[in-house]
């Protein structure tokens, strides 16, 4: 300020001036899975070594036995999926995620996995995920046994929790708190919402819950309209196609909630009345899903959330 100059604290209306800030700490937005596709599904798999596969007698395309999806997280089906490594764990189980990329034997002998998709070579071959069937370039010999590692879709759950062990996107060596800012959800239009979409906040009480963490609130999405009534911005279209390869068959939307008040979520149950706040609950969690575990039909939905992140114990 220069010297001799001096500003008022308060405007004409008395009422204090004041500078908007940025809140401090990490980033965070972290993008759920696509509840129209199953092979983004990551957080629910279940994890399937060394399964056997059925030959289209041509020794060319192998189906992998099974019901369920492969998880693909090679060619754009989830957000930044490069970022989710063998290191990340299943958020609430902490069980490591292996076989995140499937891994295709021939005769107990590994096939790079440079190999799928490859543009050259005897080895190369790539994977309908959503049919769980090895298709090679080059037919094998016969008698050749191929089998496959992978993981499986499972339920449709989606979680959003502060880092700790084996967190992802957070820092996995320090237990984190996430202050939630604004919300958002993706939708194409060619979405036909036939099932409900449940979200859940869960949270903990060391003496309400023994310390579990159990589910505190539920809103479940039954139409269309729910989202629409309950967002505090509805804005769109992007145009099918835009974008080009990149782009979507159908129309694009967005529902944001841009919170009037931020909300807290800690990584250890019972934060909060361990704390000095005894009558408080201490949010842990929020978990997307779709009851019945069956996907949407259409293109795609996705839900977002933004905010920032500090060390739990932070003031």
């Amino acid at each position: 300020m220069p010297a001799g100059i001096s500003y008022p604290s308060i405007d004409q209306d008395g009422h204090s001036i004041t500078a908007p800030r940025l809140g401090r700490g990490g980033g965070y937005r972290v993008t759920s899975h696509n509840y129209c596709d199953p092979c983004s599904w990551w957080q629910g798999s279940t994890h399937d070594p060394l399964a056997a596969t059925v030959d289209d007698g041509a020794q060319t395309s192998y189906t992998v036995a099974g019901v369920a999806a492969m998880i693909d997280l090679r060619h754009g089906r989830y957000v930044f999926e490069d970022n989710i490594t063998a290191a990340n764990t299943n958020p609430v189980t902490l069980v490591v995620m292996t076989d995140l990329v499937p891994s295709v034997f021939v005769n107990a002998v590994l096939i790079p996995q440079v190999n799928e998709d490859a543009a050259a070579g005897a080895d190369r071959y790539t994977i309908d995920y959503e049919n769980h069937k090895v298709t090679f370039a080059v037919a094998r010999a016969p008698g050749d046994v191929v089998t496959a590692s992978c993981r499986r879709a499972g339920d449709s759950k989606f979680y959003w929790r502060p880092g700790g062990a084996g967190s992802y996107p957070l820092d996995p060596t320090a237990k984190q708190r996430i202050t939630l800012e604004d919300a958002e959800c993706d939708m194409t239009e060619d979405v036909d919402q036939n099932r409900s979409i449940l979200m859940q906040g869960c949270g903990s009480h060391t003496v309400a819950t023994g310390g579990a963490v159990v589910p505190l609130e539920s809103r479940l999405y039954k139409k269309f309209r729910d989202f629409h009534a309950v967002a505090r911005e509805f804005y769109g279209p992007i145009p099918a196609g835009f974008g080009g390869v990149g782009g979507d068959p159908s129309p694009r939307w967005t529902f944001r909630w841009n919170y009037a008040r931020s909300d807290m979520m800690y990584y250890d149950p019972g934060y909060l009345d361990q704390h000095g706040y005894p009558t408080e609950f201490t949010v842990n969690w929020l978990v997307l899903s779709i009851p019945g575990d069956i996907a949407l039909p259409g293109t795609c939905v996705t839900f977002t959330l933004f905010g920032g992140t500090n060390r739990q114990d932070a003031a």
